[in-house]
């Protein structure tokens, strides 16, 4: 029996701690967009549907988290970054992330869910696991 949770667990889990802070960057930008451009329909427009792809992609992690007993504590702001605990199988982890890891990767998911095309930002010369982002990834449940 398995005592930590696999790759694609861990993916999710780490999309758990990201996209809801993508999400309130979105938020925010959009109000400001909104008062900054005197057209500003299609760039709130863009960002909207953004939001509703990471909205769906959190739902089904959620969903997948309680169909297999993962439970995902709520994530702390420390001196070094944010760390969230998850309960897999009665075990209790840690999820860490440094605050400039942390950057990096709101910014590619950023550009990910605005449709644009985040091969370049990639090193496709390491091994599947330790791809920040999986292009392929389509979270079906």
């Amino acid at each position: 029996m398995r005592t930590m949770a696999d790759d694609d667990e861990l993916l999710r889990i780490r999309e758990s701690v990201i996209l809801p802070l993508v999400l309130t960057a979105f938020d925010r930008d959009c109000r400001l967009i909104a008062a900054a451009v005197k057209t500003p329909g299609p760039y709130v427009d863009t960002i909207q549907r953004a939001m509703d792809r990471i909205t769906a992609d959190l739902t089904r992690h959620r969903r997948y988290f309680r169909t297999h007993g993962i439970k995902l504590f709520d994530p702390e702001w420390t001196a070094q970054g944010i760390e969230t605990g998850y309960l897999y199988k009665k075990y209790e982890r840690k999820f860490v992330m440094l605050t400039e890891t942390l950057r990096v990767d709101a910014e590619l998911y950023m550009r990910k869910y605005l449709g644009e095309n985040i091969v370049r930002f990639l090193r496709m010369d390491l091994p599947d696991h330790l791809q920040v982002l999986h292009l392929d990834r389509a979270w079906e449940d």
